[in-house]
C-alpha cells in the first residue's frame, strides 16, 4: 500500500522516544538517556512534551521546519547521529556529551558550579554542530556563561574533538591565552576525563619544528553584542609561540562574545 509510505500513520512520544533511543544506540553505541529524550519531546512537541501518549505525525516529525528554523526536527537529529559516528564517539560512548539540553537549562546546570566548569551540547540553530560551555564569576559575584562557535565536521575533521578541548584558548584584552575549560559538568577535572583520549602520537625525528593546531578564541567586551559568523579558530603554531602570536603569525580568530551564540 504506497499510502502507508506516502504517509505513515501517527505514533506516540513514548513509541517514537523508544525509536529514537534505539537508533542511536544501533549507530553510534550508545542509546539516549531520560533526561536526553525529555528534552528533544519539548523541542519536537512543546507544550505538549509531558504527554507520553500525543501523536506525532509524520509530517511534523520529518518535514515541517522546526519553528523559527529552516530545517525539521529529524533533519537535526540525523545530522547530530552522523557528527556522533564519525568525529564524536569516542567522547560520545563515554557519556561526556549531555548533548540535548537547552540554552536555559544549561545555565540552571552551570550557575552553581566552579568557575571553568563546562558541558558539550548540540547545537540548536546549527545542523550537525557541537559546542562547549563554561561557567566564570567575576571579582564581584556576577555569573558569566560563554559558548564557543559550534564545530562542524568540517572543523572537526582537522582536529579530534578531545584534543580541542586539551588545547582550546582564549585570548582577553592582550592577555595571554589560557584556557578556561576546567572540570567536565559536573566536577571532573577535565584532564580525568578527557586524558586517555588525546592524541598522544610519538614524536618523530623531523627537520622541522613541530607545530601544532590550536584552536583560539578571542573573547570580546561586553560593549560588543552582536555575535560575529566564526572563522577557523585552528591556526598552526607551536605551543611556545602563544607570547609572540602578532609578530609571527597571521591568522583569523575565531570570535565569542557573552551572551552566547546557540
Amino acid at each position: 500500500n504506497l499510502a502507508f509510505f506516502g504517509n505513515p500513520p501517527r505514533a506516540s512520544w513514548t513509541q517514537l522516544s523508544e525509536v529514537l533511543s534505539w537508533q542511536f544506540s544501533t549507530f553510534a553505541g550508545r542509546g539516549l538517556n531520560k533526561d536526553q529524550l525529555s528534552m528533544l519531546g519539548e523541542k519536537l512537541l512543546g507544550q505538549h512534551a509531558s504527554c507520553s501518549d500525543y501523536q506525532v505525525s509524520w509530517s511534523k516529525f520529518a518535514k515541517e521546519n522546526i519553528p523559527g528554523k529552516p530545517f525539521s526536527f529529524w533533519m537535526w537529529l540525523d545530522s547530530i547521529l552522523e557528527l556522533i559516528k564519525k568525529h564524536l564517539l569516542p567522547v560520545w560512548n563515554e557519556n561526556y556529551i549531555m548533548g540535548f539540553v537547552s540554552k536555559e537549562m544549561e545555565r540552571v546546570l552551570l550557575k552553581d558550579r566552579e568557575p571553568g566548569t563546562f558541558l558539550l551540547r548540540f547545537s540548536e540553530s546549527h545542523l550537525g554542530g557541537i559546542t562547549f560551555t563554561w561557567v566564570e564569576h567575576s571579582e564581584n559575584g556576577e555569573v558569566k556563561f560563554n559558548s564557543v562557535e559550534p564545530y562542524t565536521k568540517n572543523r572537526l575533521s582537522a582536529l579530534p574533538f578531545a584534543d580541542i578541548i586539551r588545547d582550546y584558548k582564549v585570548i582577553s584584552d592582550g592577555v595571554v591565552p589560557e584556557n578556561p575549560l576546567k572540570f567536565l559538568y559536573p566536577d571532573i577535572p577535565k584532564d580525568e576525563a578527557f586524558g586517555r583520549l588525546y592524541n598522544s602520537q610519538p614524536s618523530k625525528v623531523h627537520p622541522y619544528i613541530p607545530s601544532t593546531l590550536i584552536p583560539i578564541s578571542e573573547m570580546r567586551s561586553n560593549s560588543s553584542r552582536t555575535p560575529r559568523s566564526c572563522q577557523s579558530p585552528e591556526p598552526p603554531m607551536t605551543p611556545g609561540e602563544f607570547d609572540m602570536l602578532s609578530e609571527h603569525l597571521c591568522f583569523d580568530i575565531d570570535t565569542m562574545s557573552s551572551p552566547y551564540s546557540e
